[in-house]
C-alpha cells in the first residue's frame, strides 16, 4: 500500500492508498481494432494483458436509439461495451408486460450473463439513447476472459470472472443453479 500526501495549511497529512484496485485510463488511451477510442471504463480499467487479447476482436458500432442489442432466451450473440449512450435492460414476463430492471453506460457492459458461463439472455437490452461503442463475438469472449485466472485467496474454487473483479463483486457462483428455472422458460 502507498500513500498520498496532502497539505492541509501548514500540516502535511498522508493517507493510505490501495494499490491493488485496478486504475481506470482516461477515454481514448485505448482504442480498438481500428483504432478508434475506446471511452468503457470496463475496457479500460482492464489490466494491459488482458485489453490487449480482447483488442484485436473489438468491433466499432454504432448504436441508434431503439436499436434491440439482445432478447430474452436468446443466444448472446455479442457482449457490448458502450463509449456513449445508454441502454436500457427489460425484464418481459409471459403475459406481455415489461418492467425495466436496470441500464448500461459507459461503465458497463452488456451481455453479462457471459460472465456467470450463460449463453442464453436474461433480459431484452435496448438502446434508449443512442451512441457508439464496440463489440466483441460471446464465443471470443468467452475463451479469452472466462479461462484467465483470477487474483483471489479461493482462485481454485472460484470460476474466473473479470468483470466481476473489475466492479469489486463476490464471485460468480452457481449462476447456473439459480438461472435454471427462468431457463426451464425459454
Amino acid at each position: 500500500m502507498g500513500t498520498d500526501a496532502l497539505m492541509e495549511g501548514t500540516i502535511i497529512v498522508k493517507r493510505a492508498t490501495n494499490s491493488n484496485k485496478p486504475l481506470s485510463l482516461r477515454p481514448g488511451a485505448r482504442s480498438d481494432a481500428a483504432g478508434k477510442a475506446v471511452s468503457n471504463l470496463i475496457l479500460l480499467s482492464l489490466p494491459d494483458k488482458e485489453f490487449n487479447l480482447l483488442r484485436p476482436h473489438l468491433e466499432s458500432i454504432d448504436l441508434p436509439q431503439h436499436k434491440i442489442l439482445q432478447e430474452p432466451c436468446e443466444k448472446i450473440e455479442f457482449a457490448y461495451f458502450l463509449n456513449d449512450g445508454m441502454t436500457s435492460l427489460v425484464a418481459l414476463s409471459h403475459d406481455g408486460r415489461s418492467v425495466e430492471v436496470g441500464i448500461v453506460g459507459k461503465e458497463g457492459m452488456i451481455g453479462m450473463s457471459l460472465t456467470a458461463g450463460l449463453r442464453l439472455e436474461i433480459f431484452r437490452a435496448i438502446m434508449q439513447m443512442s451512441g457508439c461503442g464496440v463489440r466483441i463475438r460471446s464465443e471470443v469472449f468467452r475463451d479469452i476472459l472466462l479461462p484467465l485466472p483470477r487474483s483471489t485467496p479461493n482462485s481454485a474454487a472460484s470460476p474466473s470472472c473479470t468483470a466481476c473483479r473489475l466492479l469489486n463483486l463476490p464471485p460468480v457462483t452457481g449462476c447456473m443453479e439459480l438461472t435454471s428455472a427462468w431457463l426451464a422458460g425459454c
